[in-house]
C-alpha cells in the first residue's frame, strides 16, 4: 500500500553569522514550503 504522504524532508546545515542570512537562504522556498530552523548553538550576534 502506497502512503498518501507526498512531502519531503530536507535537512540543510547552515553557517550563518546572523539569522537574516539563514531567512535570504531559504525564502525562495517559503513560496513551495515551510521551514523549520532550529539552531545547533546559541547565537550571540553582534
Amino acid at each position: 500500500m502506497r502512503s498518501l504522504r507526498t512531502g519531503r524532508n530536507l535537512y540543510y546545515i547552515v553557517e550563518a553569522d546572523d539569522y537574516d542570512t539563514v531567512e535570504k537562504f531559504l525564502c525562495p522556498g517559503f513560496k513551495r514550503c515551510t521551514a523549520t530552523i532550529t539552531p545547533v548553538s546559541q547565537f550571540f550576534g553582534k
